[in-house]
């Protein structure tokens, strides 16, 4: 095989069903088609050529990273079938991933918790904190606590000239379990009127054109195994954004923490 910046090249019928990077190999990860026809693609011209093979909606299949394409718009997979097995190029958009067993269980007990703490919100206690030094325009911070004193949630509001964040951070035992962040995107900053919007011929503030994208992520024993992005797409593991926003939550998280019990 040949090595190209760190990931091992396609050849062929022998491809081993493993993924390779600087840092070693593991197993292929399996993903599940979630549209109703996904073709593959060859995988050594650019831009891919359609090819006529296929796979339909709830086959599985698995895949390695690939360098083809833009912004992973590629995976390199391969279906194996009852009369055949093909490999090529398929678009990551037609797929969703398969969760590990222990995963499954994991999230199931998240959503567990959610529902527990949604629900015992009437009968928690509720303090603020100080974070006027986390946004450019100011922000809202409100701890959760259970009988025992432990923090179950957090609500945190972060606002900007052009929009603002909304995070609610959910506990069991004090460890992470689930992240709900959405993001509001204003058309133009809040303070733009009309007449100003005129005078330098753009367009002013309008709530009614606010943007708003959720994010869901979910945390098993301080590590993050699972993010639904804005249309309840399951984002891959292994992409850098993955990593990036469960370190950014992570630390998010500790420090919110930090401000509301000092001591820890």
């Amino acid at each position: 095989m040949e090595q190209m910046a760190g990931v091992l090249s396609f050849c062929g019928a022998n491809w081993p069903g493993e993924r390779f990077s600087r840092d070693g190999f593991a197993a292929a990860e399996e993903f599940r088609v979630i549209t109703a026809v996904s073709h593959f693609y060859t995988v050594m011209l650019m831009p891919p050529i359609l090819r006529q093979a296929y796979v339909v909606q709830g086959d599985v299949v698995q895949t390695v990273p690939t360098q083809h394409g833009q912004a992973g718009d590629y995976v390199l997979a391969r279906y194996i079938g009852t009369k055949a097995t093909t490999v090529g190029l398929i678009k990551t958009s037609t797929l969703q991933a398969v969760q590990p067993a222990h995963q499954q269980s994991g999230i199931l007990f998240i959503r567990g918790e959610y529902q527990a703490i949604r629900e015992a919100l009437p009968l928690l206690t509720t303090e603020q904190a100080d974070i006027s030094d986390l946004s450019t325009e100011g922000g809202e911070a409100t701890a959760y606590r259970d009988v025992d004193g432990r923090i179950r949630l957090i609500e945190l509001s972060l606002y900007f000239d052009t929009g603002m964040i909304r995070e609610e951070f959910y506990f069991s035992e004090g460890s992470l379990i689930f992240v709900l962040r959405a993001r509001h995107q204003y058309n133009a900053p809040f303070y733009l009127v009309q007449e100003e919007a005129d005078a330098i011929g753009v367009e002013a503030f309008d709530a009614g054109k606010t943007r708003i994208t959720e994010d869901r992520f979910y945390f098993q024993q301080g590590k993050m195994i699972r993010w639904l992005d804005d249309h309840r797409k399951a984002m891959a593991a292994e992409s850098p954004s993955f990593e990036d926003n469960e370190k950014e939550l992570q630390a998010r998280a500790s420090d919110l923490l930090s401000r509301f019990d000092p001591s820890q």
